[in-house]
């Protein structure tokens, strides 16, 4: 059952996400693991990243807070289906919250 709430709570969010009017990312640096904001690597990123697909959809969505992601982590198909989804808290990538589908849209991982 719990599962079942997380992954309608994380497809809750990938809606919501995807409504959203596409928007710059700002420059970000990443090394040795950690996000920054400036080239010298003396300031931890804190805010929301996408990168997009060369036709304008999305094709990565997270959050970063000082540095390291924090939150759901979501990949996406061309056809903007997840085709990823995982939760970040801190440094851990929280058990049990991945999630994989193949292209038609099968769950093709989850653990």
């Amino acid at each position: 059952m719990k599962s079942v709430v997380i992954t309608s709570y994380l497809l809750c969010i990938v809606v919501a996400l995807t409504a959203q009017d596409q928007q710059h990312n700002p420059a970000i640096y990443f090394s040795d693991g950690f996000y920054y904001e400036d080239k010298a690597q003396t300031r931890f990123y804190t805010g929301d990243y996408r990168e997009y697909y060369d036709n304008g959809t999305v094709k990565l969505e997270m959050q970063i807070k000082d540095g390291m992601p924090e939150g759901p982590y979501i990949v996406y198909f061309e056809n903007r289906k997840p085709q990823e989804v995982r939760s970040y808290l801190g440094t851990a990538d929280l058990g049990g919250s991945v999630q994989k589908w193949t292209k038609a849209w099968y769950l093709a991982y989850m653990g």
